[in-house]
């Protein structure tokens, strides 16, 4: 049996048929209407799961290392911004299998997900994030929110998500706006994995000219800041159309990315600047740019990314399916364990996610074969938790023909206690 996500036999074996409804901490028997309630009850170490539907409250963790985990392979819809912060040192945090889509609104608003002030590690995994949307408002330079805002946070690393700054919409007569931002991260560190980023639209119909169209990626520091990414996509938004009335121009297409005192590193992956608006009486703007200014630096790395794949969550006692997708000819090698780590090593080109033994002395895992691919088994035992469910880490380690290093994406996974 393979998995995607949490799937309903997993659930029935450990929670009961109350799980399928709400929302339902792991070894407990109540439920929750909200993702709120669930998470003032729960406590650090807790895993809470999200069951399918519409949310519409957000959540606020608070120093809390819990996981919060969408149930099945259709992502629950959460309707309002979402918050972690201030998660305390050796702690780890999980949001995964959300579709985090915060509603409407004509006030100013706020990123899907925001991560603040963590000294601990937040781990992001197979989420669309979509910050609050703004439509109709009057009179405004300010610009729609972001998917994702992280600041003062170090450690953060999202995989396998989709990450979109939110449109402006149409705001006839009125002054421009700017598309939002996918991400807009300040004084922090991270790590993105296979993910997709694409700034918002800018205003349409907005007089002199079109909005602006959002930023894929917005990176700020004091000091400096260091951002790895790996098989990550990054596009600016389209700007918007000028007004019908008057002499007007289109907006300017956002940027595929803009770097302040910040070194970004990349593997893989690509970066596109936005295009301008395609309406304009007097005259179309300008196209985004990739902006690297104040010290900043931008390394892109030789050789291509490696991916791991998998469930997010399983028994204990059962055989897990990973999928290691490389070069031909990779050797694999496969680490796991309940603590995470956030380092790049440059002789391994990325990020070690999890804590790696001095020497690999464990077996080799095997080889990818002629198509790039390498499918794997890994039996868990009869685990003895202290808590009814944990988190575990997993990440492969490549080793390619002319003994290059690459590590792979990283793979968040819940281990309930059955």
């Amino acid at each position: 049996m393979k998995y995607t996500s949490l799937t309903l036999s997993v659930l029935a074996a450990a929670l009961g048929p109350a799980a399928i409804a709400d929302v339902t901490i792991v070894g407990q028997t109540t439920s929750y209407a909200t993702i709120q309630a669930a998470v003032d009850a729960a406590v650090s170490g807790d895993t809470l799961i999200v069951g399918n539907g519409t949310y519409q409250g957000g959540f606020s963790i608070d120093g809390k290392a819990l996981a919060v985990v969408g149930q099945n392979g259709i992502a629950p819809k959460v309707l309002s911004p979402c918050v972690v912060k201030n998660l305390p040192a050796g702690t780890v945090a999980l949001i995964s299998g959300l579709n985090i889509e915060a509603a409407i609104t004509n006030a100013n608003g706020f990123a899907g997900l925001t991560v603040s002030d963590c000294v601990g590690s937040v781990r992001v995994h197979d989420c669309t994030l979509r910050g609050l949307k703004f439509v109709d408002f009057s009179g405004s330079s300010l610009k729609a929110a972001q998917g994702l805002a992280i600041q003062s946070s170090m450690g953060v690393v999202v995989s396998k998500s989709s990450i979109k700054g939110r449109d402006f919409g149409f705001v006839s007569g009125e002054s421009a706006a700017q598309g939002g931002d996918a991400l807009y991260a300040s004084n922090s560190s991270f790590g993105l994995y296979d993910c997709t980023l694409k700034g918002g639209t800018g205003s349409e119909e907005t007089y002199p000219s079109g909005g602006m169209g959002g930023s894929a990626c917005v990176v700020e520091g004091l000091t400096g800041v260091s951002v790895f990414a790996s098989g990550t996509s990054f596009v600016g938004g389209n700007g918007g159309g000028g007004d019908y009335i008057g002499c007007t121009t289109s907006g300017n297409g956002g940027h595929g990315l803009v770097l302040t005192n910040a070194a970004f590193t990349s593997l893989g992956g690509s970066v596109a600047a936005g295009p301008a608006g395609n309406f304009g009486p007097c005259g179309l703007g300008a196209p985004g740019q990739v902006i690297v200014t104040n010290n900043s630096t931008w390394t892109q790395l030789p050789g291509a990314d490696r991916k791991l794949s998998g469930p997010s969550g399983v028994t204990d006692n059962y055989t897990i399916p990973l999928t290691v997708q490389g070069q031909p000819g990779d050797k694999v090698w496969i680490v796991a364990a309940r603590k995470t780590n956030f380092r790049f090593v440059s002789a391994l080109s990325g990020l070690a996610l999890v804590p790696l033994p001095l020497h690999l002395t464990f077996a080799q895992q095997g080889t990818i074969g002629a198509n790039g691919v390498l499918e794997l088994s890994k039996p868990l035992d009869d685990l003895m938790f202290s808590t009814p469910a944990q988190v575990w880490h997993f990440q492969a380690l490549c080793i390619d023909s002319l003994g290059k290093g690459y590590f792979s994406s990283p793979l968040p996974m819940v281990v309930i206690d059955t």
